[in-house]
């Protein structure tokens, strides 16, 4: 798939809602038209919301099932970003990047975890809640997951890096700076994997047009350093 995927309206302004259409992305990376009907339900959802207004926090009963439907998938999109971090990582100190060894120690690494904090969205409450869950730990499974969601692991591994910064807001909650740190994070890793990871060639990516109303130098979310130390270290 090489058609660059707009998420700025005519003038080039980001999306109101390109958070949520980053997700859908996300959770639906080679089912075109389920990311279709996603965007659909969301633009629609945004319709409604500008009308309520913020207070009313809820949404249709099918969009709260295709919302709860989606984050099924959250812990594997987890795994996926933090194999596209390790081979960030691997790079980054000029070692060897290959999907294999990052797939190695993301399995090491989430079998000593154990469990990952991740936030469900409550259709009864508007608001996003905490949970606690395992991830996929042994090799095979981390390796087919990988393999299932390369195409947007730089929205995979913007994800997780963005973990730690934003807090989750409400579906449709404005914020303008989460909105250009979050796509700034998606462009940099995807700019860093088409240039720097010759296998990304294969990948195909699910490609972001880089929006015109971008700031020069928006704040791009790194992953968190600790994080990076766990994947990256080497066996002693």
């Amino acid at each position: 798939m090489t058609e660059l995927i707009r998420l700025s309206d005519e003038s080039g302004k980001i999306l109101p809602y390109a958070r949520q259409l980053l997700d859908a992305l996300a959770f639906f990376p080679d089912d075109e038209l389920s990311f279709k009907i996603c965007r659909f339900a969301i633009e629609r959802e945004y319709q409604e919301y500008l009308k309520r207004g913020p207070d009313v926090l809820k949404v249709s009963l099918a969009t709260a099932v295709l919302i709860n439907a989606a984050e099924k998938r959250a812990q594997q999109v987890h795994v996926a970003g933090l194999v596209a971090l390790a081979i960030f990582g691997l790079k980054s100190l000029d070692r060897r990047p290959s999907q294999e060894a990052a797939v190695e120690r993301v399995a090491k690494h989430n079998s000593m975890a154990n469990k990952f904090p991740f936030e469900r969205w409550d259709y009864k409450s508007g608001k996003h809640t905490k949970y606690d869950k395992a991830v996929q730990c042994d090799v095979a499974s981390v390796r087919q997951i990988f393999t299932m969601y390369r195409s947007v692991a730089h929205i995979c591994a913007a994800r997780v890096s963005s973990t730690d910064y934003l807090q989750p807001l409400s579906l449709f909650e404005p914020s303008k700076q989460a909105d250009e740190s979050k796509l700034a994070t998606v462009l940099a890793f995807q700019a860093f994997f088409q240039t720097n990871i010759v296998a990304a060639q294969n990948w195909n990516m699910r490609l972001i047009e880089f929006p015109a109303s971008l700031q020069s130098n928006p704040v791009v979310l790194e992953p968190e350093r600790a994080l990076m130390e766990a994947l990256l270290k080497e066996e002693t």
